[in-house]
């Protein structure tokens, strides 16, 4: 196992190379040119691993003087207990799980957060009929559908109402006037008015957020 600690080079190829939970390493990992590395992820390759498994394949790694390993996780404890037992050397996992780890003495430290937002969709086949999720701004709200539970040879039939709810997925859209005008001598210019199409979220705000006079005007309190 490599003593010390983790070189700046495998940060750039942490920070570069994986834009995709967290990234640990062991207090003592380091990684020299013409490393070998061991990396461990937290399940079965899916969505966030794939910026990992590029990289191996596009030969980056090995540009970067290391021989790289990549091992399927079992969820982030397990990955995190190969990471203490020295059998790999970076792992990917659940920082929380990792925090947990370091409250009990597990010497690891996190270099890296880079999952900012979920990476799950809903894969159909390109005939299939279904061509996009249900829109609460323009489609029905309730749908019906009857599921059925079997054991081989029995069944159980059940009827399910499905109802469309609103998400804040819509900017809001100004109603007033984009070029006023205003009298000579008058300081206001123009009552602000928005408009948006969800029915969650809100209220509406205003603030000024540029132009080369912004200087000049300011929001009253009422818009």
């Amino acid at each position: 196992m490599r003593k010390g600690k983790l070189s700046r080079g495998v940060r750039l190829v942490v920070l570069l190379v994986l834009t995709a939970a967290g990234f640990v390493v062991s207090h003592s990992t380091k990684v020299t040119a013409q490393s070998s590395l061991t990396i461990v992820t937290d399940w079965a390759p899916y969505g966030v691993h794939g910026p990992l498994f590029l990289a191996a394949q596009r030969g980056w790694f090995k540009d970067a003087g290391l021989d790289v390993t990549i091992l399927d996780g079992k969820g982030s404890a397990s990955s995190l207990q190969l990471l203490g037992a020295e059998k790999a050397d970076v792992a990917f996992v659940q920082l929380s799980t990792m925090a947990a780890a370091i409250d009990k003495g597990l010497p690891v430290i996190s270099v890296a957060g880079f999952v900012r937002s979920g990476d799950n969709g809903v894969i159909v086949p390109q005939n299939s009929a279904v061509k996009s999720a249900k829109d609460f701004e323009t489609d029905a709200h309730s749908y019906a559908v009857q599921v059925t539970a079997s054991d081989g040879l029995n069944t159980t039939a059940q009827n399910l109402t499905v109802t469309l709810t609103d998400v804040n997925d819509n900017a809001p859209v100004f109603t007033s006037s984009a070029t006023p005008n205003v009298a000579e001598n008058s300081t206001t210019v123009v009552s602000l008015a928005a408009s948006d199409a969800d029915t969650v979220g809100g209220p509406t705000t205003f603030s000024i957020t540029g132009g080369a006079d912004a200087a000049l005007f300011r929001i009253a309190a009422d818009g």
